[in-house]
Parts: structure tokens; C-alpha cells; sequence
């Protein structure tokens, strides 16, 4: 009998690229819509010799490969991670240009920059991980397509061989119909820092002021955030429906405390004073944090829903309007019914604190925990809960 395989499913799957430090993750970045064309060429080192008495070849082995990708990055925000636009931006500069800025900062500052990795991560071709070099970044644009930022990104692979700081990246992103195991990491890791919130509570006197400071945040800021966030999902899951675009921005708020709580509890680690005992609980923390980070940003995706228009029936005299319903005799403008009602909120300042958090300036100093400090309290200020969890 003839051996069958399946065939694989590459609808959740995409092509990524990422940034670390050596082998440390630091950032990923997911394109929202798969590639139009890629394109990988990989030559060989050869060359033919011919002579009068014959011929042969010269064999130096493989060549470095060249891979280019053409696409567009949208146009509605379907992730809750920002319009076409916006993930257009993010991918040129928080990774292209930032590649580039990370290692003129290592060059400057003596250091070796070839730490700096750039890694493009293709499971869709071949499950292929590789340390890249960008060699051109285009921009297009097209009057018959006036809403998509197209790009055209030139890449030489310098090691195929590359150790992949987010090995989840290889596997299918399963929406919201489908978080079981989600949810059980979530609640776990959930779990795991408010234990390890109680035991460090034990120990102020001996993780710092900035250690304050971040378990301070972390119970005030991050934990109420992330119960509606956890709630929402929650929902979700026991009832098999989809977030809404309120919840989706609860889950966005808590990914984006969540990798910022990751920064803060690292700095904390880096405290040379801290006894062993406790630094560990500290990187415990810090490891729930970054996967309650890598959990929310990947696990869950906005419904892509028709809006409810029933509010603008007899909105208007004309018998045309869907059949002529009655006059709405209410005072409220039914415009006004299609803007959701926010669970969290943030203002612009916090939104700022949480980017540059994200993205540290300087990573190849030892963390500026005055700096993180105020962030934090910047975060914690433009950061609230305006309501109880609904779907």
C-alpha cells in the first residue's frame, strides 16, 4: 500500500523576520499579509575550465544566497497592530533601518556588531531560518492601487543555518475559534507572576528602588489590564465566539504591557546587588512576561466583522432608506453607535513610554533604570480601565 501524507496547511503560516542580539530575541515582526512573490536564489561557486586537452569544473561549494520578496502590507488594521500603513513603517524602520543602527552604535562604541542579527523566517517555503543582510528596501506605489504601500525588500543570506530566537513563528498562528492551548499558557504564565508578585513582595528590601517600582506596576498597571485582557479571551473561548474590536484593544494594551513589563523586570536583573535567590524569581517574572507577550500578539486575531446598522433605520424621511422604517424619534446621532465603547484606554504619552520601552536606543549599554523608571510612570498614568469586560 502506497504511503500517504497529508497535506500541509499553510493557511495560519507566515513570513517573519526578527531581530536578537546573538542568540537573544529582542523583536519580531510578522508580515500581516503573506508575500505576493519570493524569490530565493542559491548558486554555487563553480567554474567551468576548458582546456585543449579537456575540461573541468572548479567546485568552491554554495554560494551566499540572494532572497527577494514583493507585497503590500494591507490597508484595514485587521491584527489591532495598526493600519497598512503603520506596518509598513514598523517593518522599514523598527527592522531594516534599526539593523543598520544597531550595529554603526556597536561599531562606534568598539564593539563587535555582527551580534546584531537580522533573521528572516519563511515556514512556508521549506521551513527556512536564516541571518540576512538587507541589501535594498523599495517603496512602491500605484495610482491603480492608491491605498497599498508596496514593498520590495533585496536580502543576501549569510548563514542558512540560523539559530531561530522564536521557534513558535514556525508554527500556524490558530485564531480565536481554537486557544485552547493559548489559554492554558496564558493562565499559566497569569498564574506564575502573581505568585511570584506575592514572593517578591517578601523581598522589596532587597531587589532595589527600581525593583519597587516595577512590582509596584506590575500590580497596578499591568495586572488589571491583563484580567480584562484574560477575561475577554476567556469569554471568548467558553462561549466559541469572536473578540470584538473593544476587546481586541484590551488583548493589544495587555501584549504591549506585557513586552514592556518583560524590559523592566530584565533591568531588574541586571541589578548587580540582587542576591541569586531572588534574581531568579526576577527572571521567572520576566519570562512570564515575555510569553503572556508572545501569547497575546500571536494567538488572537480582531473579527472581521459587518458593522450593526440597525441604529439608522428611519434615520432618514426618504422612503427609499431600507424600506422606509418609521422616523427614529431618538435624540442620538446613529453615527454615534458605530464607534465602540473602550474597555482600557491610553493616552499618546503612554502610547510613546510603551515604544520606547520596546525599543531600547542603545542596546549595548547596561539598561538606564532612571530612564526605564520614568517610562513606567509614564505608562501607569496614561494607562486605565474604563470598564468591565464585555463581549
Amino acid at each position: 500500500m502506497a504511503t500517504t501524507y497529508p497535506i500541509t496547511n499553510q493557511k495560519y503560516l507566515n513570513v517573519s523576520f526578527a531581530l536578537s542580539i546573538g542568540d537573544e530575541a529582542f523583536d519580531f515582526f510578522t508580515f500581516p499579509i503573506k508575500p505576493e512573490e519570493l524569490t530565493r536564489n542559491e548558486p554555487s561557486r563553480v567554474s567551468p575550465v576548458n582546456t585543449l586537452g579537456g575540461a573541468w569544473i572548479d567546485s568552491f561549494g554554495r554560494g551566499l544566497a540572494t532572497i527577494t520578496i514583493t507585497g503590500n502590507t494591507g490597508w484595514r488594521n485587521r491584527s489591532g497592530q495598526g493600519d497598512g500603513i503603520a506596518q509598513f513603517t514598523k517593518l522599514r524602520d523598527d527592522f531594516i533601518h534599526y539593523w543598520h543602527y544597531l550595529r554603526e552604535q556597536r561599531i562606534n562604541a568598539g564593539l563587535d556588531p555582527s551580534v546584531i542579527r537580522l533573521i528572516f523566517i519563511d515556514p512556508l517555503n521549506g521551513s527556512y531560518v536564516a541571518d540576512v543582510v538587507p541589501t535594498n528596501f523599495v517603496l512602491r506605489r500605484s495610482k491603480s492601487q492608491p491605498l497599498l504601500l508596496m514593498y520590495n525588500i533585496s536580502m543576501t543570506a549569510v548563514n542558512d543555518k540560523a539559530v531561530n530566537p522564536y521557534p513558535y513563528l514556525m508554527e500556524p498562528v490558530i485564531p480565536v475559534n481554537d486557544p485552547e492551548e493559548a489559554v492554558k499558557s496564558m493562565n499559566k504564565s497569569v498564574a506564575d507572576i502573581s505568585e511570584l508578585q506575592k514572593s517578591l513582595g517578601r523581598s522589596l528590601g532587597e531587589i532595589g528602588e527600581f525593583g519597587k517600582d516595577a512590582h509596584k506596576w506590575t500590580d497596578e498597571t499591568f495586572g488589571p489590564v491583563m484580567n480584562i485582557a484574560k477575561g475577554v479571551i476567556q469569554t471568548a473561548n467558553d462561549t466559541k465566539s469572536v473578540i470584538n474590536a473593544a476587546g481586541q484593544a484590551a488583548v493589544d494594551l495587555a501584549a504591549d504591557l506585557s513586552a514592556v513589563g518583560s524590559q523592566a523586570w530584565a533591568a531588574v536583573a541586571a541589578v548587580t546587588s540582587i542576591p541569586n535567590s531572588i534574581k531568579s524569581e526576577v527572571m521567572r517574572v520576566k519570562g512570564a512576561m515575555s510569553n503572556l507577550s508572545c501569547i497575546l500578539t500571536n494567538g488572537y486575531k480582531a473579527a472581521n466583522l459587518a458593522q450593526d446598522y440597525s441604529s439608522w433605520y428611519g434615520a432618514s424621511n426618504c422612503s427609499s432608506t431600507l424600506g422606509g422604517s418609521a422616523i427614529n424619534l431618538s435624540t442620538l446621532n446613529p453615527f454615534d453607535n458605530q464607534n465602540f465603547i473602550p474597555i482600557v484606554q491610553k493616552n499618546e504619552a503612554a502610547s510613546a513610554a510603551i515604544a520606547s520601552c520596546k525599543r531600547p536606543d542603545d542596546l549595548t549599554l547596561a539598561p538606564d533604570i532612571n530612564a526605564i523608571g520614568i517610562l513606567l510612570k509614564t505608562i501607569a498614568d496614561g494607562c486605565s480601565v474604563t470598564a468591565k469586560a464585555a463581549q
